[in-house]
């Protein structure tokens, strides 16, 4: 998981970097253009404005990608646990395939939300020095400063705190708990499907309409 982070991190930075040059943009100079706002940071720094920030965005692939694929086996056994001591008896052996779909979702949004408890101080980190490498380049607003992560890490916990380090933690976990949840779904279902093992489609309900990925029929 964290070796693929890797290009996951170095493909994703002049996205990253042209959100915070749209954030900046105060006299709306982009439009609200990903590319302007790439042409403007590559006009006035060349590549190396694309790799500003790169630690604390690999620090975020890579820790919450850890996080998640090493605690979503713990999460299922929880979940599964705790659906019985809640007695869900009842539903897991009258709705069996909803009931395995709602603990896939639950499980994979725990590890998603763990992911997250650990990423948020490297992603606000990224963040404030993104925004001040930024704002410094282009003559946007916002405040000066280090952009080394470790030494803006300190700035942030000295002004702060914890809760410094973990502003927006709220939104980032229903967020990144959102997609893990998805792709415990997701995943299973696309390697099975790719594979060419027989796939059944889950709906919110007691239907299922099993696929036969083999024949392509819809029985």
């Amino acid at each position: 998981a964290i070796i693929s982070s890797i290009p996951e991190a170095i493909s994703i930075m002049p996205l990253e970097i042209s959100k915070i040059a749209l954030q900046l943009d105060a006299a709306n100079a982009y439009k609200n253009n990903m590319f302007k706002a790439m042409a403007a940071v590559f006009k006035d720094q060349g590549l190396a404005g694309f790799k500003m920030g790169y630690v604390g965005v690999q620090y975020r692939q890579a820790a919450w990608s850890a996080g998640y694929f090493a605690s979503l086996s713990f999460f299922e056994q929880l979940v599964s646990k705790l659906s019985q001591i809640v007695g869900m008896g009842y539903f897991e052996a009258t709705y069996p395939d909803t009931t395995k779909t709602v603990s896939t979702l639950l499980a994979g949004f725990l590890a998603g939300v763990f992911g997250a408890s650990i990423n948020t101080p490297g992603d606000t980190i990224r963040t404030v020095i993104q925004k001040r490498g930024l704002a410094t380049a282009l003559g946007a607003t916002g405040a000066a400063g280090s952009t080394r992560f470790l030494q803006v890490g300190r700035e942030i916990y000295a002004a702060k705190g914890l809760a410094g380090l973990y502003a927006g933690f709220g939104f980032k976990a229903f967020h990144l708990g959102g997609g893990g949840a998805l792709m415990a779904f997701f995943i299973p279902f696309f390697k099975n499907l790719l594979m060419g093992d027989k796939v059944e489609i889950v709906l919110p309900s007691p239907l299922v309409i099993p696929i036969s990925t083999a024949t392509n029929e819809k029985k």
